[in-house]
């Protein structure tokens, strides 16, 4: 338990929903954050989940505990700002313990005797903060709803030493904004550490059902309202019921509800324009892990005798936009790998590209050839990769004998055309609600925010990236030729051993149970898995 935490609990009061006065007890997700707070922190989060509350009794402990502490809290309107206010003198009237030695109290400052220590409260917008030379914590509340805030918080920031302490604190209100882009960059590693809070740990939110009415409700899950897929994710049927009776309340505002109150970081940052992808399969595995900071694999992929189609956008390398290869296995749609890196230049990202498409069984790459594309399809047969394993048009010409002068490197890769990225799009709509699992946050962000706007153009929302988007679209397209070819390639491999499928399949899975025998009687096979003429079996 931290300090700050020891004191809140011990030492404040507040008042519940009821009126009654209270231990200030930290819920789960304040107990969370409390623990997992650097100093340099962004919350993105439900409605009405504490996380204003908090660093209010945390700025109040920390005033009376420490000499020269200067909090300063921004909210975004008068009246929140008065709330916030309130909500301190609240619990300094009902402090636990001698009273608090208050100095002077104004309508937005509280100053400590003792210890020289003071709390400011503004509102954003406002020409006065309170801010003297120092702010030792800065509490930032609801940012996505201020006016101007990167005007507002750059001189706020310069405020702040690097010894002290930033919270910035928000629900979600679209895309492109401030604050949203404030988590992408924090999502994608920085010097803000960013955590998200969805609202299924708040008892509250559950209504209470009887036996009768859980199974009413088990037989009248509306698929309209993503409830089976909720069901299925783990939510209970008490959860589903208070879901469906505050959609009520709003009019069904899917949309809406999912900004309020999201269970993913994606639902908290809700499209502006026409989103494109309405269902996506997306599921949060431990596997999926990075291995270096550019490079995220999921398990122990890539696995022998699997093949894998790899998605290739290629940037400049100036800090723009990202060059990246998203990957899958070509036969299930399993997302397996992304590489993302926006300070890599074509010709090295060739490179990357090489090494990670051979480490994947020469996998078979899709790489778009606008811009600079040719670049990293000339390096990358240069390098020897294979050019039957990079995507060719229909009409192949020369290219498949592995030339490379600029007439034949136009046979290899797409070009998006607005027609072909809109093929390539809704090809992916399809497949990533039905068969493509994708496991990378940054991904699922950037579909999120992937629209049509009103011209007919897909595109990320402004401020936003779509690169993992069009990679993904790549790799999906190429999804179908590279099946067909690794299933050719397995089958003639298997024949060459005097072997049809169903032999390798029967002969395989024997091995394997007898392996497993063994290994449960915690003793190793006694024959090796290697036979003559046949190949490994394992």
């Amino acid at each position: 338990m931290t300090q700050d935490r020891f004191l809140i609990e011990n030492l404040l009061r507040i008042p519940d929903k009821d009126g009654n006065d209270v231990d200030f007890i930290l819920n789960a997700d304040q107990a969370a954050f409390d623990e997992a707070a650097t100093g340099r922190d962004i919350i993105a989060k439900y409605r009405q989940g504490g996380f204003s509350t908090y660093p209010l009794g945390r700025a109040l402990v920390r005033c009376l505990a420490y000499r020269n502490r200067r909090h300063v809290i921004i909210a975004h309107n008068t009246d929140t700002t008065q709330k916030l206010l309130g909500r301190i003198h609240y619990m300094v009237k009902h402090f636990k313990g001698p009273q608090p030695d208050i100095k002077y109290a104004t309508q937005n400052r509280i100053v400590f005797g003792k210890n020289d220590s003071s709390i400011f409260i503004g509102t954003a917008g406002s020409d006065d903060y309170g801010v003297g030379d120092t702010i030792t914590d800065l509490h930032c509340s609801e940012v996505s709803r201020w006016p101007n805030p990167e005007a507002l918080l750059s001189g706020l920031f310069q405020a702040v030493p690097p010894s002290g302490n930033i919270l910035l604190e928000s629900t979600g209100r679209g895309t492109g904004n401030w604050f949203h882009k404030a988590c992408m960059r924090a999502q994608r590693g920085g010097s803000y550490k960013l955590h998200f809070y969805n609202w299924l740990n708040t008892p509250e939110y559950s209504k209470p059902l009887t036996d009768e009415q859980a199974r009413q409700l088990m037989g009248d899950l509306d698929a309209q309202l993503e409830e089976p897929q909720l069901l299925a994710r783990g939510l209970t049927l008490g959860q589903i019921a208070w879901r469906r009776m505050k959609l009520e309340e709003s009019n069904y505002d899917l949309r809406g509800f999912k900004e309020n109150y999201p269970l993913t970081l994606t639902e908290c940052f809700q499209a502006t324009g026409f989103g494109v992808f309405h269902e996506i399969n997306f599921v949060e595995r431990a596997e999926w892990h990075s291995i270096d900071p550019w490079t995220f694999v999921l398990g122990d992929q890539p696995i022998r005798r699997v093949g894998y189609v790899l998605g290739v956008d290629v940037a400049g390398g100036g800090g723009g936009d990202f060059s990246v290869v998203e990957g899958l296995e070509a036969e299930t749609g399993e997302h397996v790998l992304e590489y993302r890196n926006n300070m890599i230049e074509p010709d090295r990202f060739a490179r990357r590209v090489y090494d990670l498409g051979k480490k994947f069984n020469n996998a078979y790459l899709v790489i778009e050839r606008n811009n600079h594309g040719p670049v990293v399809i000339k390096e990358l047969l240069n390098l020897g990769y294979p050019g039957g394993r990079i995507h060719q048009s229909r009409t192949r010409g020369n290219a498949a004998k592995g030339n490379n002068d600029l007439g034949d490197l136009m046979n290899y890769g797409i070009y998006t055309t607005d027609t072909m990225k809109a093929l390539m799009i809704g090809e992916l709509q399809k497949n990533v609600r039905d068969e493509v699992c994708i496991h990378s946050e940054i991904l699922h962000l950037e579909m999120g925010s992937f629209i049509e706007n009103d011209n007919g153009k897909m595109e990320a929302t402004a401020g936003c990236f779509d690169d993992c988007v069009m990679a993904l679209a790549f790799a999906n397209y190429g999804r179908p030729r590279a099946a067909r070819m690794f299933a050719r390639e397995r089958e003639e491999e298997d024949r060459g051993r005097g072997l049809r499928m169903n032999e390798v399949f029967e002969a395989g899975r024997a091995i394997n149970e007898l392996e497993a025998r063994w290994n449960n009687a915690n003793a190793a096979l006694p024959v090796g898995t290697h036979v003559d003429g046949l190949g490994d079996w394992l």
